[in-house]
Parts: structure tokens; C-alpha cells; sequence
């Protein structure tokens, strides 16, 4: 499957489109810093701006929660940012991030990265 088309199967999951970065934003906002309900919502910022073509501003917002403490937001954004560099053929850091999803040990993101 190729990047756009799993990050679009990401955020329809958690009931976002492509277009609702914005939203992702103003959610962000709302809640307490550090909750995993943010977390995950950086992870989803990071696919809507992947697919508005703003690659840096996927990086940030997938960098962003990688370094919570929410295992299965950092998970999923390493998976995310690996597969980003393994599109962009930047292979060696996507080894490194897509072995470092296994560190989380969140079954729903280990499976994909092994891939």
C-alpha cells in the first residue's frame, strides 16, 4: 500500500479526512498537555500535513509525539516517519526508526514495521 493511501486509512480510523489539519490543531489545543488524547491527535496532524504536501510539517508533528510518554502515539509516528523516509528513499534512517517501533511494543504498529 503506499504512504498516502495508509496515512488516509490512519486518519478515517479516528474520524478525520485528509483536509482537517486545522481541526487536528484546535483539538490539540483543547487538551491538557501531555494527554495521550494530544499524542495521538499529533500523529494525525503530522498525515494531514504529509497529504497537503508540508513534509516538514508532518516531521514536526510526528517528532512532536515521539517524544511523549504515550507508547502507542510514539509507535505510531515512528512507523509514520519510517515509512515517510522509506518514500522519500532515505533507507537507512527508515531501518532505524521502523526497528525502533518494536521498543514501544505496540502489537497493532510492530507488525507493520517489520514490513
Amino acid at each position: 500500500m503506499a504512504l498516502p493511501d495508509f496515512l488516509r486509512d490512519q486518519l478515517k480510523a479516528h474520524g478525520f479526512a485528509p483536509d482537517d489539519a486545522g481541526r487536528c490543531a484546535r483539538l490539540i489545543g483543547e487538551q491538557p498537555a501531555g494527554a495521550a488524547a494530544a499524542s495521538s491527535l499529533f500523529v494525525d496532524l503530522g498525515s494531514c500535513k504529509f497529504l497537503e504536501a508540508d513534509i516538514d510539517g508532518a516531521i514536526a508533528a510526528w517528532r512532536h509525539a515521539i517524544t511523549s510518554d504515550h507508547d502507542a502515539a510514539a509507535a505510531r509516528s515512528l512507523l509514520n516517519l519510517g515509512l515517510l523516509y522509506e518514500h522519500l528513499h532515505l533507507y537507512s534512517r527508515a531501518l532505524d526508526l521502523l526497528a525502533r517501533v518494536a521498543d514501544r511494543d505496540v502489537a497493532a504498529y510492530v507488525t507493520p514495521a517489520a514490513m
